[in-house]
């Protein structure tokens, strides 16, 4: 063969060692392990060690599988993704500084996490959610936030239309507030919270905000408990020309805070349905300037001040 043959064939096999590694690198499914290597492809038989290694290897909509317990390190998410544990045992990411997972996607992205545990051994906040997009949250512990002064276990401050949506998760011992929906700009901004527990919390158990937006903020908790946090377990608000806020709590505990439930701001109304408040220095309160409304069915008894009545709403 002569030479320029055999440096043409040389560039071919190149090319398509180049073409099949990235297609290697970049799979719908990629795989993370405690005995993984960041060195590796993140395939099954060969997986990463880190989330962030992962991500960088998956294709936009795909997913992070977890194989076996193990700490995963903080990552920034910034496309469509699902980093899914499926019961293999924990899977972990503390931090010594800063946060533990922090989204940033554009509108039409949606993230999954399920079955993470987030550990705040000196770092700021487990999830921060800080732009667009869906954000969906499973079976996660998010703990121990904060340096004892600030620091929190999700906010959620998007900076225009997005949705958050979290189920069957402990949030605890934030150094400040243990939930925070607090989105800035416009549009319509969705949060809704299913078996969620906020616990022991240095402020507020859920703080709903929609000082910031002109939208619109939207807020369903059920089947949830709020309780030994320093403040209020659940407080809704708003302000003059802000984002009309409007909350439903439903079959929920507010128990053992300084107040049960409030709504504290213009332009915001909270809905009380067969809720338990109880153990609170105070069961609840409203500063006259936003609404706290009760479908007449709640359990308010054996707090320091179980208040008076509520003004009441028709059920349908």
């Amino acid at each position: 063969m002569r030479p320029n043959s055999i440096i043409a064939a040389a560039a071919g096999f190149a090319a398509l060692y180049s073409l099949s590694g990235t297609a290697w690198a970049q799979a719908n499914r990629t795989f993370v392990s405690g005995h993984g290597s960041d060195s590796n492809p993140c395939s099954l038989s060969a997986p990463c060690r880190s989330f962030a290694q992962a991500l960088s290897q998956t294709n936009a909509g795909g997913e992070v599988t977890i194989l076996d317990p193990g700490g995963y390190g903080a990552v920034t998410i910034n496309k469509s993704i699902s980093i899914v544990n499926d019961g293999v045992g924990e899977a972990g990411v503390t931090v010594t500084s800063g946060d533990a997972i922090t989204v940033s996607t554009g509108a039409s992205d949606v993230v999954n996490l399920r079955g993470l545990t987030l550990v705040g051994g000196g770092g700021q906040n487990g999830i921060v959610f800080g732009n667009l997009g869906a954000l969906n949250i499973q079976n996660c512990v998010v703990r121990g936030f904060g340096n004892g002064i600030t620091g929190q276990g999700i906010t959620f401050v998007p900076v225009g239309a997005a949705a958050l949506n979290v189920s069957d998760t402990i949030v605890s011992n934030a150094s400040l507030d243990g939930i925070v929906v607090q989105p800035s700009g416009a549009g319509t901004v969705t949060a809704a919270f299913d078996r969620v527990q906020a616990i022991g919390n240095g402020g507020l158990g859920f703080s709903i905000d929609g000082s910031n937006s002109t939208g619109a903020v939207n807020v369903t908790i059920v089947n949830s408990l709020a309780t030994n946090n320093h403040r209020s377990g659940v407080l809704a608000g708003s302000d003059v020309g802000k984002a009309t806020t409007q909350m439903m709590i439903s079959n929920s505990v507010m128990s053992n805070n300084s107040t049960g439930a409030e709504d504290a701001g213009t332009n915001s109304t909270t809905y009380l349905a067969k809720n338990t408040i109880t153990g609170n220095t105070r069961a609840f309160f409203n500063n006259g300037v936003g609404a706290l409304l009760s479908f007449g069915d709640n359990y308010i008894k054996g707090n320091g001040d179980d208040g008076g009545a509520i003004p009441l709403v028709s059920a349908k």
